[in-house]
């Protein structure tokens, strides 16, 4: 082979070479080819875990998305999990297009529906699963308001958490005849013995729960808006995380009494909720179990039990000694004697409160203790010279206490600034000189105060 003949066979090889990478590329990627009519049109790309085991289809004119199996070696049918978070590299590849998703045709073979698949798919109204399906992740549906009904198919075994919460439309889940891990009764989901209660299609107004009921799952309820009383039975001792989270109308819950923890968010964002009578179990609230319950009253417990007590409403360690929890909607508090400790975010989005009386034994303030307390604007101690410790923004967005009356002369001049400057150059405060003080809220005193309260002063606005 002549030098000439020998440098063009390289030169075709490796146009071959780039020709083929160029198409594998091609394959992989999205790609969008319009149809004759021009204003509608098929996109396409892959779902897999691995590539183009798995692809998706979406009829723009249609609005019907379909999952398409194929068979790579030894993976076929695996979707490729996702997230919810706003980012172009973890989010489905079909996110942009979920405002034109109507129906989904998960054709067989496809074994699991990805975590967060169709997260925000807001006008999917409509889904076919095989029976192939064997799992169905975190999130799948998350916020698929416009979802009406879906059958879970006989193989499924595994469902992730908040699956199904935010599915507004959604009134019933039903599970294919057959199936081995899943029953519906009366359209809420469980396992086959009715031991563990898993989703409550949120559009139910009632549930009604079985004697066999032992767990009920993290975001179970979540979302519940229309469900207003529920009874839950003797026999659950575990409730998850944010079970009860943005139950809207849920007004009052009597807690089983063998019930010995309350997790995070279990109850956050009920709206209605007014009363709870906790448990004569419990051994341990979680911080933000009633975060952002403005309804909330009073809390009731049974004097049997031995971590907690209940004084006035409030919650508070057995011998009273640290406030743990005060409910949303209390307006005046006034803590006893024994009093030594307030927990952190113990009162955190009290936006009701007006009026606190500490005692002269209180040493410590919690980090966010009184958090978001806005009308909070009347704050006695029964010693005001008593030093206390006060975490990282106990009395954050306390507006009305931070008036910069640091003399408590009735007045905020300069005066009060020269007291400032002087309590900044000690190190030494008061708790009623520093809430006046601490102008951003940070559980300190300093500099920065001190400027901030200048121009407040010089702009005429103390």
């Amino acid at each position: 082979m002549t030098p000439r003949k020998e440098k063009d066979m390289k030169y075709w090889k490796r146009f071959a070479c780039l020709a083929m990478l160029l198409g594998l590329l091609l394959s992989m990627a999205l790609s969008v080819s319009a149809e004759d009519g021009g204003e509608s049109g098929i996109v396409t790309g892959n779902a897999g875990s691995s590539g183009a085991n798995v692809t998706w289809t979406l009829d723009l004119a249609t609005g019907t998305m379909t999952l398409t199996p194929h068979t790579m070696g030894f993976v076929s049918g695996k979707m490729k999990d996702y997230s919810c978070y706003a980012d172009t590299q973890t989010q489905a590849r079909w996110y942009a297009y979920r405002p034109l998703i109507k129906t989904v045709i998960v054709e067989e073979g496809v074994v699991n529906i990805g975590n967060y698949a169709f997260f925000d798919c807001t006008m999917l109204e409509s889904i076919t699963l095989p029976s192939t399906v064997k799992k169905i992740g975190n999130g799948a549906f998350l916020h698929c308001s416009s979802l009406k009904s879906i059958v879970l198919p006989k193989e499924l075994n595994s469902l992730g958490e908040s699956v199904f919460v935010g599915c507004s439309s959604l009134t019933s889940l039903s599970v294919a005849e057959g199936n081995e891990s899943f029953v519906s009764v009366n359209g809420a989901l469980y396992d086959a013995e009715k031991r563990v209660l898993y989703a409550v299609p949120c559009g139910a107004e009632s549930v009604n729960l079985p004697s066999t009921l032992k767990t009920i799952a993290p975001y179970a309820f979540s979302s519940c808006r229309r469900l207003q009383t529920l009874v839950i039975p003797p026999s659950v001792s575990t409730i998850g995380r944010e079970a009860f989270s943005n139950c809207a109308s849920l007004r009052e819950i009597e807690l089983p009494a063998y019930l010995t923890r309350i997790e995070s968010g279990t109850f956050a964002h009920c709206l209605s909720l007014s009363t709870v009578r906790l448990p004569a179990a419990l051994s341990h609230l979680a911080a933000d179990a009633f975060w952002n319950c403005p309804s909330l009253r009073s809390f009731s417990l049974p004097s049997a039990n031995e971590c907690f007590a209940v004084c006035d409403g409030a919650l508070y360690n057995k011998q009273q000694t640290a406030l743990l929890l005060l409910p949303a909607a209390a307006e005046t508090v006034t803590l006893s004697e024994q009093v030594k400790q307030i927990a952190p975010n113990a009162a955190m989005g009290c936006a009701s409160l007006k009026t606190l009386a500490l005692p002269s034994g209180l040493t410590d303030i919690g980090h966010g203790a009184f958090y978001g307390c806005t009308l909070l604007d009347q704050l006695t101690m029964a010693d005001p010279t008593a030093p206390v410790t006060l975490g990282y923004g106990a009395f954050a967005l306390c507006e009305q206490l931070c008036d910069g009356d640091v003399n408590d002369s009735g007045e905020t001049d300069v005066l009060d600034l020269l007291a400032l400057a002087r309590a900044i150059e000690n190190g030494s405060f008061t708790l009623p000189q520093l809430l006046a003080s601490d102008a951003d809220g940070n559980g300190r005193v300093d500099a920065n105060d001190l400027i901030a309260h200048l121009k407040a002063i010089a702009a005429g606005k103390r």
